[in-house]
């Protein structure tokens, strides 16, 4: 006869939590972010924000939860579990907003990555406009921000159009009160090349990648790009780092993208 002896390691994974809006076809939003997080080898728990009503055409409807509702979501996970990283996606109302600043006051997250969704790619507000000011509170306890230019001009009010704009939306953005801002370039016209730029207030980084000969814009990418910089991070890099390889794992899905629907293409997110 054996004797088997399991000993149970409370920290044998690394763990994520997304805060974000439910996407019903699953291409972005908290279902994008745990099929990242599972690809990575991080265990993801989840904070449903809203409702949304979705397709490759676009979103057609989006509800936000009850906040108490999204208070004991985020409660119940923080109660039981040890959360290394905390993704922030849509959260659409300033109600919301205030449930994550009381909330993080008290279980203090070690790190936060936060995906400022304001609009959608087809033009539909995902953050309500009186909400802004409200939002740019919890910018300052995060750990790192991912807008992309549109996002920067309604955050800094700011115009962009050229690599040089783009510096000094990051350095605007900073000052906001972020340890690091990820700034997208995937709306800048450039010819054949898209440009990001990190900015953490000591180093400014150009990050290039060859633009894809796309027939249609894809969905996700923004939800993507933060979970996989959220997934590193959990891992242990630097936020210089996770932002890096978090970029490569996108491009990566990026060139895996295919039309599921009639319009915007979808990354498949089954393979790294």
């Amino acid at each position: 006869m054996y004797l088997i002896i399991i000993y149970m390691n409370k920290n044998f994974l690394n763990t994520c939590l997304t805060i974000a809006g439910s996407d019903n076809s699953s291409g972005a939003g908290l279902q994008a972010d745990l099929k990242v997080f599972t690809l990575l080898g991080v265990f993801g728990f989840s904070a449903i924000t809203s409702i949304t009503v979705q397709n490759s055409k676009g979103v057609k409807e989006s509800i936000p939860v009850n906040p108490e509702l999204l208070k004991k979501q985020i409660e119940t996970i923080f109660e039981d579990f040890n959360v290394d990283v905390v993704k922030i996606g849509m959260l659409q109302t300033k109600e919301n907003i205030n449930v994550l600043i009381n909330l993080f006051q008290k279980y203090k997250p070690k790190e936060i990555v936060l995906d400022t969704v304001i609009k959608s790619s087809s033009g539909k507000y995902l953050l309500d406009k009186d909400a802004i000011d409200k939002f740019k509170e919890l910018i300052k306890i995060s750990s790192i921000i991912t807008p992309n230019t549109e996002e920067a001009k309604a955050l800094v009010n700011i115009d962009i159009n050229s690599v040089d704009d783009m510096k000094k939306a990051s350095e605007k953005l900073l000052k906001l009160g972020t340890k690091a801002v990820y700034l997208k370039g995937g709306h800048m016209k450039f010819q054949n090349e898209i440009i990001d730029i990190f900015f953490d207030g000591s180093k400014m980084l150009e990050i290039n990648y060859k633009k894809l000969p796309l027939k249609e814009n894809i969905h996700g990418t923004g939800c993507v790009l933060s979970s996989a910089t959220a997934s590193y991070l959990a891992k242990g890099e630097s936020l210089e780092n996770a932002c890096l390889k978090g970029r490569k794992f996108l491009q990566n899905q990026i060139k895996r993208a295919i039309f599921l629907g009639s319009k915007y293409l979808y990354m498949p997110l089954t393979q790294q």
